[in-house]
């Protein structure tokens, strides 16, 4: 959902373009946590290397965006849908999990707060 009076319209080169499909999504979902930074500094991504510029000395960039960690994946039995679509962010991740194992691994949680 767009907060108030906000688009998806972009004035110009769009800063988001090489951080991948759901890179607005990531971002708003971020501004939308209690949490949220004052400012959000975020590096570059080189596209040709397929490499974001970490802050950390690291190979990646823990919860960035762009380059290979935008394309994770869940490995599951190919008829276990996804309830959920796209998935984005770690509650989502959490929240489809938790539904493949009620379903089909047949596990019983207490309700989640």
């Amino acid at each position: 959902p767009q907060p108030d009076g906000a688009t998806n319209a972009v004035e110009g080169a769009d800063p988001l373009a090489t951080f991948g499909e759901f890179a607005a999504e990531s971002i708003r979902r971020l501004d939308a946590m209690t949490n949220a930074p004052d400012i959000l500094v975020m590096s570059m991504y080189d596209a040709d290397a397929d490499e974001v510029a970490a802050f950390e000395e690291l190979i990646g960039s823990h919860g960035g965006l762009g380059g290979s960690q935008t394309r994770a994946f869940l490995l599951s039995p190919a008829d276990w849908p996804l309830f959920e679509a796209p998935i984005v962010g770690a509650p989502a991740v959490y929240r489809q999990l938790r539904a493949w194992l009620e379903r089909y691994v047949g596990i019983v949680y207490a309700p989640h707060a």
